[in-house]
């Protein structure tokens, strides 16, 4: 609900002995005391200093790496206001109950006067104690008190103790499950009787997007550093028809074929078979399926490669699945199949990937929107929007489409015979983190 700034006048039949604040929400006026008024001031004074640290970090940011002492410094102050911020909640809610209790002391006192329960007084009194009930759900109790700016977040988006302990056991699980693995190691996982085979990410950095000198480079294609805390798991080809049909038990592709990838599926078909994927158990401990982040496919798409494609700088159809009659990086006319192809044709990339370019663009959780011009850590994209990224390319399009960070994206029902998609098997830890790092999307 939105809070209206202005002030009403103090209702006079709340106990003498409390002076109430009065605010219309969504056309219903709420009643709560001064303390509690007071308490709000300093949640919100804490959010609002915190917003403004941020920012600072941020424009800091583009001057000094991450562990320069100026940014640990502002960081410091960050996380000083992180750890006042859980007991602000606990006192804001504390006092919420005091109030709903002097609330429902005056409605007993209303009823002994012999006013009717449904009576207008009485009516309001009801509603108004409705209503603090209701804020008491923005002033939880049991925030988890931050130990470290990275952990800061978890603080301002009202994560638990609890909620926070469980995450981090599904990290240490997920570490203990990954430990000595490397770059393309493979795990394979049996499902309805079709292998789903994986190749090993792990955490590191990269410059995702693109130079202001690559051949072909569009306006969203910012060139930014990007760190991914978690290593995951990404199925090495794209989703096939095969896999499809035995999780959805239908097959909505145009190129028939079970070694061939599904394609004809929007983003919310796709997350759907995630769905159906996940609930029938598969997925090892503390772990579960997903569409990949965008920042997870660039990063695997890469593979450690800065070029345009993972192999270098030049495609005419050669080495992807694309419409090779104009070609990149060459002046050699290649081929153009007009169809998709088997899903291992081509050469992998090096963590062992194949089709990250070309065959068919491939869906990413994200909604598509402008890159930070920061250093970021998990971007998950913005909080909102009206097209989902897709990326790498297809048989249909040229290969400056095919590049590692050219950006596609469409809406939520969109559904072509150029797209299909692959999955990610990611921490448990990821779910939540999900939730988390929105908070940090502008």
């Amino acid at each position: 609900m939105k809070v209206m700034t202005r002030r009403t006048k103090t209702l006079a039949f709340f106990s003498a002995l409390m002076i109430f604040s009065v605010l219309a929400y969504d056309n219903v006026v709420c009643a709560w005391s001064n303390d509690f008024s007071k308490l709000r001031v300093a949640v919100m004074t804490t959010e609002s200093k915190r917003a403004k640290l941020e920012e600072k970090r941020n424009g800091l940011l583009e001057d000094y790496d991450e562990d320069h002492r100026v940014i640990k410094a502002v960081e410091d102050e960050i996380l000083a206001l992180a750890k006042e911020y859980p007991s602000l909640l606990t006192k804001a809610h504390q006092q919420l109950e005091e109030d709903i209790q002097a609330c429902d002391a005056e409605i007993a006192d209303c009823l002994e006067q012999g006013m009717k329960r449904d009576g207008k007084t009485v009516a309001k009194l009801e509603t108004q104690k409705k209503e603090l009930k209701r804020l008491l759900k923005s002033y939880p109790l049991n925030v988890v008190t931050p130990k470290t700016y990275d952990e800061v977040y978890c603080a301002f988006l009202h994560i638990s103790e609890d909620e926070f302990q469980e995450a981090e056991a599904h990290v240490i699980a997920w570490n203990t499950s990954v430990a000595g693995k490397e770059a393309g190691d493979l795990r394979v996982i049996e499902i309805n009787g079709v292998s789903y085979r994986f190749r090993w990410a792990p955490p590191g950095a990269f410059m995702m997007g693109s130079p202001e000198t690559e051949e072909g480079r569009e306006d969203d294609e910012a060139l930014h550093k990007v760190t991914l805390s978690h290593g995951f798991w990404m199925l090495e080809t794209e989703v096939t028809q095969a896999m499809w049909v035995s999780i959805m038990g239908t097959n909505p592709s145009f190129f028939r074929g079970v070694d061939l990838p599904v394609e004809r599926v929007s983003w919310d078909d796709c997350q759907k078979f995630v769905r159906k994927l996940n609930n029938l158990g598969h997925a090892p401990a503390s772990s579960h399926f997903a569409l990949p982040t965008e920042a997870q496919w660039e990063y695997a798409c890469r593979a450690g490669t800065k070029a345009p494609f993972s192999w270098g700088g030049s495609l005419n159809g050669d080495k992807a699945n694309c419409n090779g009659t104009r070609p990149y990086g060459t002046k050699e006319i290649g081929d153009f199949l007009d169809r998709t192809t088997l899903v291992r044709k081509y050469s992998a990339n090096p963590w062992g990937l194949f089709d990250m370019h070309g065959n068919v663009y491939e869906w990413c959780a994200d909604w598509h929107g402008p890159y930070p011009t920061r250093v970021v850590t998990d971007p998950r994209g913005r909080a909102n929007g009206s097209n989902r990224v897709m990326r790498g390319g297809s048989w249909g399009y040229y290969p400056q489409h095919c590049r590692s960070a050219y950006r596609g994206s469409y809406g939520v029902v969109f559904r072509d015979v150029f797209v299909g998609f692959r999955i990610v098997l990611v921490p448990e830890v990821g779910s939540i983190a999900q939730a988390f790092r929105e908070e940090k999307t502008p």
